[in-house]
């Protein structure tokens, strides 16, 4: 009894001990990162000269991120020349100093869409030429493409892409694809191009480059895009014509494999599409045959039973077969039978 009253007596002590808080790290009043991780130094005090003018749609929940690459631009250009506005509808009553850029006709939004033009075969700023407004949407991929839909004026702009010879230099986050690069670097790039002056690249990707060194410091590992593992067999997950559809629509380059594997599978829809025929049905084939036909391929065995494609890489293909026969049960995302409802990706950063 006495030591009951005691542990009573000492947990009731307890009761009136403060409990301290972690004090915040300063942070700096240029990027609102903290002083020890700041990126500024790197950017320098001058700001990049340009005359075309930047204008960031975001999506709401980009803000949330910690490493988000829009405040580079926000401290590297001139005052005037960056535009921000946060939504998902971004309409001309709620966002009336949007009107005059969304109409203008020297505004260019990047977008890959289907007719999309190179941005190498637009004329540079200068001589007749006036000042650009240059248009990204900031947020993954299927945010992007929400907002681009649900924003019936970015649908009358000249949408502009880029070559796809750039490789990110935002390693410490998975890229859908090998050439999907963050807004800081979006911008540069198209800045550089059209003020034919790459001076304003190298200036607005170096805090890009430092923030990827100070993460790696800390423990984080420069990353691969999807692509490329998906094509070096390192991608564990059950693999479908679905992922295929979303790399092929986020700009995934198409070579020799992926071509013939995207070919192998439009092959097998035709003969499954054929097998349910009541024609084909009643023309004596065994019934243990029929069900095997009908039923949904994934990606291995399309790629083994269809004579003539190649593997991706070898060894992929067993390896993917072990992984596929142990999810098949379990999972039905290995199956090229997908919803035609796909989105491309995200954040897939």
């Amino acid at each position: 009894m006495d030591n009951e009253e005691q542990e009573l007596a000492q947990m009731a002590d307890l009761v009136h001990i403060e409990i301290g808080r972690r004090e915040k790290r300063p942070l700096c009043n240029r990027c609102s990162r903290p002083v020890g991780v700041c990126w500024c130094s790197s950017l320098g005090c001058s700001r990049v000269e340009t005359s075309c003018r930047v204008v960031i749609l975001q999506h709401p929940h980009e803000e949330k991120r910690c490493l988000r690459t829009a405040p580079i631009l926000q401290a590297g250009l001139p005052q005037g020349t960056y535009v921000e506005a946060k939504g998902k509808r971004f309409s001309f009553t709620r966002f009336p100093h949007l009107e005059e850029i969304l109409t203008n006709e020297n505004s260019i939004l990047m977008y890959p869409g289907e007719k999309a033009l190179d941005l190498e075969s637009l004329l540079p700023v200068g001589n007749d030429q006036p000042p650009y407004n240059i248009i990204i949407i900031d947020g993954t991929w299927q945010q992007a493409k929400s907002i681009y839909h649900n924003c019936r004026h970015l649908h009358s702009l000249r949408q502009v892409k880029l070559s796809g010879k750039y490789i990110s230099e935002y390693v410490i986050r998975t890229q859908p694809t090998e050439d999907a690069l963050s807004t800081v670097e979006t911008a540069a790039i198209a800045l550089a191009t059209l003020e034919n002056d790459w001076s304003i690249y190298d200036t607005l990707v170096q805090p890009l480059q430092l923030l990827c060194q100070y993460q790696m410091n800390h423990g984080a590992v420069p990353h691969q895009s999807k692509e490329h593992m998906i094509v070096s067999g390192r991608y564990k997950k059950p693999l479908g014509k679905r992922t295929y559809k979303k790399l092929r629509k986020c700009g995934a380059k198409q070579d020799e494999s992926l071509s013939d594997f995207l070919e192998s599978l439009n092959v097998a829809d035709g003969k499954k599409e054929e097998s349910s025929d009541p024609a084909v049905l009643c023309n004596g084939e065994d019934a243990n045959e029929r069900e095997s036909n009908n039923h949904p391929k994934n990606v291995t065995s399309v790629l083994t039973e269809q004579e003539g494609v190649p593997p991706v890489q070898e060894g992929f293909s067993s390896e993917m077969s072990d992984i596929s026969s142990r999810s098949r049960s379990n999972d039905t995302r290995g199956s090229v039978e997908g919803s035609d409802k796909i989105t491309a990706i995200d954040d897939i950063r």
